[in-house]
């Protein structure tokens, strides 16, 4: 019996994330901590909420990940004179050596992952599957419930 996409998808996302998370933890890195590392990499400065939203979860969710992060020195926070209601996150020189490290991991499961793919077969294959990721995005909700309005936020 051929598999649904679903089972594809969980299946190989399992996978990965076993295969991953060894190497994971050799960085010292717990889980969530990359893709944070990831997103404080691409630009010197993010506002707490900003990093929420583009993270897609909660604002204390992000609150707490970020509490153990300043604790490891892989970021730093500071409230900007400014506005005291605003938080700066900042990755710091060990937060890049540490996301550096695996992303060094990350790209040799990514080559064994497309071992037997030519180079325009494993172009192909990430754009169709950007396709389906934006497709789904755009689908939205399927119970068609709108997202509960918690007020402003305090960070």
């Amino acid at each position: 019996m051929e598999e649904t996409f679903h089972q594809l998808l969980l299946r190989t996302y399992h996978a990965y994330k076993r295969r991953l998370r060894p190497l994971r933890m050799r960085t010292g890195l717990s889980e969530g901590q990359p893709k944070m590392l990831r997103l404080l990499s691409n630009r010197p400065c993010w506002l707490q909420r900003e990093l929420a939203d583009a993270y897609n979860i909660e604002p204390a969710t992000v609150s707490r990940l970020l509490s153990n992060m300043e604790a490891q020195g892989l970021i730093t926070r500071q409230i900007p004179p400014d506005n005291k209601r605003a938080i700066h996150v900042r990755i710091t020189d060990k937060g890049h050596e540490k996301f550096m490290q695996f992303e060094v991991f990350r790209r040799q499961i990514d080559d064994q992952l497309f071992l037997g793919f030519s180079a325009q077969e494993r172009e192909r294959f990430l754009q169709d599957f950007n396709r389906v990721c934006a497709n789904l995005e755009q689908v939205g909700d399927p119970s068609g419930a709108q997202p509960p309005d918690i007020g402003p936020s305090n960070d």
